[in-house]
């Protein structure tokens, strides 16, 4: 009955035309074509055949990364965003910011090639689709634009041959937004696991670095931040000196890049540094930070240990629910949420310390107020920031101050916390805005690094903490 269905609805069709059919689509430059191929399919809507032909389209594309096609060498419209990603190296850096992807987070792409070999990703590509020809189109009619000013008008020809390249680029920078959305979703999801959570009963939570009263102050709703003298104990500076050597060797590795990006920070400064740091690494090249990283490992089971005996010890503990948020869960450090800042002009980077003093001003920038975490669906996991500061003899009155800020409005009055040596900052991701403010040099003055170590914990959210 079947086959005698299919010679029925097979009578009457057009017979298709002998020869190689022309293949046009997202990654034949040449061709002209749309991204979408010309291709029948069996959709019985717009939305079908979109989705169709974006998997297509991300087969094609998958093949093509098993060859050595000319074509993805010479794209390079826009910005070459697409034919960088290509390279496992830049994809990498790009995606990830030079981090090494840790052995917990195996479900991350290392690849361009694994990403669309990746369901979670693909899948979330092929909805993409639309919105990829949207920007397509609006950069392509910018370039138009820009030209026709210029009294350079675009003829269809050029048009048709830049499209599939523009088309690319567009690809490119939606990818790498959308593993980081992803990448979000999943640390969130992560942060609401018990699995991961710093048992507070554990030989790792019997340290005593945090006094109570630091523990209270980051979990009054009033005030969310708090300050901790002498984390390390460090009266002599003997830690400090050997923890600017191993931030001295790290800059001579070429490990820092430009600005701070952070899980959903974004801040380009031309002043800020920083990398991400592995703890199997440190271990192996820099003890000094290596050892700080393992005291603020243990740092979430204290924390979680303290706030719980904070609780039971409250007199309405047992009648107040809104005291819930005070078991703050905090998950044990990721070895992704490592950050090392160091801020300072780049040409006094490379040097271990600079004794020349300046022949004219120099302001050095910080970083403009960011939130380190967030809530609802932009959720990236992150409960508390933790920022340890290890900067010997650090004059305030030159500026480079850390600010916290209890909203995100201009006429917030921030607190000013110096980044002295040995002193521990931990404040709320979700809802304290941090930002460092310039440092400013007189002539004659010698300029120093600020640097800094910043560890982010997961944790659940509660009360929009």
């Amino acid at each position: 009955e079947k086959i005698r269905k299919r010679e029925h609805a097979a009578q009457g069709k057009p017979k298709e035309k002998e020869g190689k059919r022309k293949v046009g689509g997202f990654l034949n430059r040449a061709s002209g074509q749309s991204i979408y191929e010309d291709k029948p399919c069996a959709a019985k809507t717009e939305t079908e055949a979109q989705q169709l032909a974006a998997k297509r389209l991300l087969d094609k594309l998958k093949e093509s990364l098993g060859t050595n096609d000319e074509d993805l060498k010479h794209m390079t419209l826009v910005d070459g965003l697409f034919t960088r990603l290509m390279d496992p190296k830049e994809f990498q850096r790009i995606v990830y910011h030079g981090a090494k992807i840790p052995a917990d987070q195996n479900f991350l792409p290392r690849t361009f090639e694994e990403l669309l070999n990746n369901e979670l990703y693909a899948n979330t590509l092929v909805g993409l689709f639309p919105k990829i020809r949207q920007r397509a189109h609006v950069v392509l009619e910018n370039v138009k634009r820009k030209g026709a000013l210029e009294g350079d008008i675009m003829d269809a020809r050029t048009e048709t041959m830049l499209k599939p390249q523009v088309l690319n680029e567009a690809f490119a920078h939606e990818v790498v937004a959308m593993i980081k959305q992803v990448n979000r979703k999943q640390n969130a999801f992560l942060a609401q696991s018990k699995e991961f959570v710093a048992e507070p009963d554990s030989e790792q939570a019997l340290g005593d670095h945090l006094e109570v009263s630091v523990v209270e102050d980051l979990l009054d709703d009033e005030k969310g931040y708090a300050i901790q003298e002498g984390y390390l104990d460090d009266e002599e500076g003997e830690w400090q000196n050997l923890l600017e050597e191993d931030v001295h060797n790290v800059i001579q590795h070429g490990k820092l890049s430009k600005g701070t990006t952070a899980h959903n920070i974004s801040n380009e400064r031309d002043d800020v540094f920083t990398c991400w740091l592995n703890k199997r690494e440190c271990e192996e090249k820099y003890p000094a930070l290596s050892y700080l990283i393992e005291q603020l490992a243990n740092l979430p089971y204290e924390l979680n240990r303290k706030s719980m005996e904070l609780y039971k010890t409250s007199t309405n503990a047992s009648s107040n629910e809104k005291n819930n948020h005070k078991h703050l869960n905090l998950c044990k450090l990721s070895d992704s949420h490592i950050m090392l800042m160091v801020i300072t002009s780049e040409k006094y980077l490379v040097a271990a310390k600079t004794t020349v003093p300046l022949s004219t001003e120099l302001i050095v920038e910080g970083y403009k107020k960011r939130l380190d975490g967030s809530t609802g669906e932009n959720d990236n996991g992150l409960k508390v920031s933790a920022t340890y500061h290890f900067n010997a003899d650090w004059d305030a009155s030159k500026g480079g101050r850390m600010c916290l800020y209890s909203t995100d409005k201009h006429d917030c009055s921030p607190t000013y916390v110096d980044p002295k040596a040995d002193r521990l900052v931990l404040y709320r991701s979700r809802q304290i805005f941090n930002s460092v403010e310039d440092t400013i040099y007189e002539k004659g003055e010698i300029p120093k690094q600020r640097m800094s170590l910043t560890v982010f914990y997961n944790g659940p959210q509660v009360d929009n903490w």
